[in-house]
């Protein structure tokens, strides 16, 4: 895409799944108009290790198939808004919520 062509960006419970966060974040922002947003949800990594505790209990204690692991585990919301503000948007532009105890929202202007 060319560099300053797209006005927003949704990305709905979806960036524990990129293989290349780093890449694909610094895209997002080069290809954002000025002004313009990326809107994102995700997870911490604590809610994977949820899910799997009761993927063990509903089969009788055995582990979760290696396949149903997401690529990313995000330990926490500074680390998110880190990855954000490397990826060359400015720390006042970066709103990172923190919504019960492992869903992330994210808001950014370019």
């Amino acid at each position: 895409m060319r560099s300053d062509s797209v006005d927003a960006f949704h990305a709905g419970a979806a960036m524990h799944c990129w293989p290349e966060i780093e890449m694909s974040l610094k895209e997002i922002h080069r290809v954002l108009v000025p002004g313009g947003w990326y809107f994102a949800t995700t997870f911490l990594s604590n809610y994977f290790s949820q899910v799997a505790g009761a993927e063990r209990r509903a089969n009788g204690g055995a582990d979760p198939p290696k396949n149903v692991q997401a690529f990313q585990y995000f330990p926490s919301v500074e680390y998110l808004r880190d990855l954000l503000m490397d990826a060359g948007f400015e720390e006042s532009k970066v709103s990172v919520e923190l919504l019960g105890r492992a869903c992330v929202i994210m808001l950014c202007e370019k």
